[in-house]
């Protein structure tokens, strides 16, 4: 029946779709007393159509969404990822935050190109140790969509703003 009604959920007009998701969303996130953002609320729309089978997947995943309208809490331990240490992560996301930092907005309004912005440094570094707390610092979260995703839709200054967090965090 999931399969059907994700069907169904395929065949609803986008716009109506973005709607009603975004009604949903947006209670959500005044339940939580976070501060909405339309512009965020907006980008997200694609994210949650290909995450959502049946309308109440909205309700019960909400959370998965919450930190896009707030900073997230990071745990340093978290935050590092298996096989690396504080240390490390904080080098590597200075590395980013600078990276990302020199570029202008624009290069925010699509994933590659963000992701374009890194890739060779965390190839060279690798990609596990760069990116995974590139991803932890911009979401709080173990899985989520991917760090280039994310960062487009926060853009440029939210962003920064969370590798800033990130970055006081280790250095504690």
């Amino acid at each position: 029946l999931r399969w059907y009604n994700r069907e169904y959920m395929l065949k609803v007009p986008e716009t109506d779709f973005a709607r009603r998701a975004l009604e949903i969303v947006q209670t959500a996130v005044s339940r939580e007393d976070l501060r909405w953002d339309a512009r965020i609320g907006e980008k997200i729309v694609p994210l949650i159509r290909e995450r959502t089978n049946v309308w109440s997947d909205l309700t019960e995943n909400e959370e998965e969404f919450m930190f896009f309208f707030s900073q997230p809490k990071l745990d340093p331990e978290k935050l590092a990822g298996k096989g690396s240490d504080t240390l490390t992560a904080m080098r590597h996301l200075s590395k980013l935050r600078e990276m990302l930092a020199v570029a202008d907005e624009s290069a925010y309004q699509d994933p590659e190109h963000v992701k374009n912005l890194v890739w060779e440094y965390a190839s060279a570094e690798g990609r596990g140790a760069v990116l995974w707390p590139l991803r932890f610092a911009l979401s709080g979260k173990e899985k989520s969509p991917d760090p280039f995703l994310i960062a487009s839709i926060l853009g440029k200054e939210g962003s920064l703003a969370r590798l800033d967090t990130a970055i006081g965090v280790l250095n504690v």
